[in-house]
């Protein structure tokens, strides 16, 4: 009986040991959080005129580790549809972001709140690419796959985009430009991948958190944690002048609407694809 409880002691001390050296020599694999894509869909009616918008978004904010910028993904949908089918119509598309911010005060007074985000680390040069297939887009981050599509897009007679000149605020928002749709003496469909990038650097360095001195309350550690998007959407017939017929506004990363998420953190991690 001796014996037997000797050889079981050995055998699990063996196994413990032999446990211990495979965690040591075996790297850690990066653990990523699960993915998933925030999207948003309306419409509206009114006589015989239809407008419908629907944007999807990375769940994530994601930033590489190296130097340049990482592509963030917008896929918008839009319908034009006003009643009568031959007066010219007109889409435009507004971008907004927001950041979310921690300061942590080396004296204490913590605190946290939504404001515009920075200019260094959101930024958009007009990058626009028009879907006139309809075929899926797709994108990958850290080995998950993602694709969007609509799959009934037309072509368009005039596309159009603009950053803003002047970096201007709307409350929480910070106003990043615009995408002008234009179909002349008709209605239309566009399907559309708009690719903001992320600054990697500022990315990392908003994350892991920037050392600042506030006069009254001293030195703190500011962080960035998520992310929030707005698009607008306004659409527009032409008849002795362009009218508004309709606006439709999505915020993705408040968890407030139907597709969307409570959250769209800023990570780092490794985006392919968006071609």
């Amino acid at each position: 009986m001796r014996s037997k409880k000797k050889t079981l002691t050995f055998l699990l001390l063996s196994m413990g040991i032999i446990f211990m050296i495979f965690s040591i020599t075996t790297p850690v694999a990066y653990c990523s959080p699960t993915l998933h894509k925030a999207w948003s869909f309306k419409d509206y009616r009114i006589v015989w005129s239809y407008y419908s918008s629907r944007v999807d978004l990375q769940g994530h904010c994601v930033y590489e580790d190296s130097a340049g910028t990482a592509d963030y993904a917008i896929f918008a949908y839009g319908k034009n549809q006003f009643w009568t089918g031959w007066y010219s119509t007109l889409t435009k598309i507004y971008l907004y972001a927001s950041a979310h911010y921690y300061y942590v005060y080396d004296q204490g007074n913590n605190e946290n709140y939504w404001a515009p985000a920075p200019t260094d680390l959101i930024i958009w040069d007009s990058d626009w690419t028009y879907n006139p297939n309809g075929e899926a887009w797709f994108w990958e981050i850290n080995s998950n796959e993602y694709y969007c599509t609509h799959n009934d897009a037309q072509p368009t007679s005039n596309v159009y985009t603009r950053t803003s000149e002047v970096i201007s605020t709307d409350g929480i928002w910070r106003y990043l430009g615009y995408v002008s749709i234009q179909k002349q003496n008709a209605n239309h469909v566009f399907d559309a991948l708009i690719k903001l990038q992320i600054d990697n650097d500022k990315g990392d360095e908003y994350h892991q958190g920037r050392r600042g001195y506030d006069p009254d309350k001293g030195w703190y550690t500011q962080t960035i944690t998520e992310i929030r998007i707005k698009i607008e959407f306004k659409f527009y017939f032409y008849e002795w002048g362009w009218h508004c017929d309709n606006v439709q506004t999505h915020i993705l990363g408040d968890g407030t609407g139907q597709g969307d998420l409570s959250s769209i953190p800023l990570i780092e991690g490794v985006i392919e694809g968006l071609g």
